[in-house]
């Protein structure tokens, strides 16, 4: 996973390494462990962006969490400043 601003006031570019054709599922999670954030995508292609909006969230650390071929993958966002 790579993530584009980060840390960031809000708008988050998440991309990945390589293409997943059946799809996948993901949620952002904040620090108390709730779901600030879910989406899913049918299939990725490496060259797509997944843009994450969180400018109306508090600052602080978010869990990105992308549900893969049963297993989990990953990485923490910061927000601050707005």
């Amino acid at each position: 996973i790579s993530v584009r601003k980060n840390p960031s006031t809000g708008i988050f570019e998440i991309s990945l390494s390589k293409d997943v054709p059946q799809g996948f599922e993901y949620q952002v999670i904040n620090s108390l462990g709730g779901s600030t954030l879910k989406g899913s995508k049918q299939r990725y292609s490496v060259n797509d962006i997944i843009r994450l909006d969180l400018t109306n969230a508090a600052n602080g650390v978010y869990i990105f969490k992308l549900a893969l071929g049963g297993g989990f993958i990953s990485t923490k966002l910061l927000k601050q400043g707005n």
